[in-house]
């Protein structure tokens, strides 16, 4: 398995090179980018892929994460932790 953590260094002759290995199912590429990779990735290798758009998880879904971890650690989550949660997410999004 190959994991490319950012595709747009993923330059074109790499591509062609993999493209084969990828074909027969000797090698499984998972990739991951913040740009669309339509742009950073050859078609014939994005012929062959299936892409997975990752969207942006609410405060409300990230709280019933958190409550659903902790039920599971039988510890409790104060009412006001989702506002440090909304910080936490606003922090992570720079």
């Amino acid at each position: 398995m190959c994991q490319c953590q950012l595709m747009l260094m993923f330059v074109c002759v790499l591509q062609d090179s993999f493209l084969p290995h990828i074909e027969d199912g000797t090698i499984i590429l998972i990739g991951a980018t913040t740009e669309n990779p339509s742009f950073q990735v050859n078609n014939a290798l994005m012929s062959r892929c299936k892409v997975v758009t990752l969207e942006k998880l609410s405060t409300e879904d990230v709280m019933v994460i958190l409550q659903r971890a902790a039920n599971s650690l039988n510890i409790s989550i104060t009412d006001n932790s989702s506002g440090d949660v909304e910080k936490t997410m606003e922090r992570s999004e720079r």
